[in-house]
């Protein structure tokens, strides 16, 4: 018997970072450019998962160390996410009627 994967206990823990990372901007309001505030400011600090969001353009560098998220951004991140999931259950579905069939 293979040993339990951590997975998606990790993909959750990310997922609830992400989410609680992106929340703080909206509190401290930092959702245009001239709204941006300091990471401090939204009682963030630097992270991995800060960087992965800018790369992507979900938070955004306004200059001056203030940062802002972008929300269109933001929902198409969310919407690719979602195609992501739904591939991922088509093909477990597919997998098991396969393997049902086989019998």
């Amino acid at each position: 018997m293979a040993a339990p994967s951590l997975t998606p206990v990790a993909a959750v823990m990310i997922s609830k970072k992400r989410r609680a990372l992106l929340d703080a901007l909206r509190r401290a309001g930092a959702t245009s450019a001239a709204r941006a505030v300091p990471l401090a400011q939204a009682g963030l600090e630097p992270s991995v998962l800060l960087e992965f969001q800018k790369l992507r353009g979900v938070v955004v560098d306004a200059g001056g160390e203030r940062f802002y998220l972008d929300e269109a951004a933001e929902a198409q991140a969310a919407a690719g996410r979602k195609m992501v999931a739904a591939v991922l259950i088509a093909a477990i579905v597919v997998m098991l009627i396969l393997s049902f069939a086989r019998g």
